[in-house]
């Protein structure tokens, strides 16, 4: 199944299908010439988790 997910929206989705089911998910980036590419979800969440504010 494919569906399509606004970048804004990428962190919620991955909650929702929770931690023990990342690896059975392939996320793609699309590129301005069309093409795709393959994101890294550990990638995303570090960068994500870096972004917090610290308390």
């Amino acid at each position: 199944m494919e569906i399509e997910i606004k970048p804004e929206d990428l962190s919620l989705f991955l909650d929702k299908i929770g931690l023990n089911n990342i690896n059975r998910i392939e996320v793609f980036g699309i590129n301005e010439d069309g093409s795709r590419e393959k994101i890294d979800i550990s990638e995303f969440i570090s960068a994500q988790k870096k972004n917090l504010p610290s308390s």
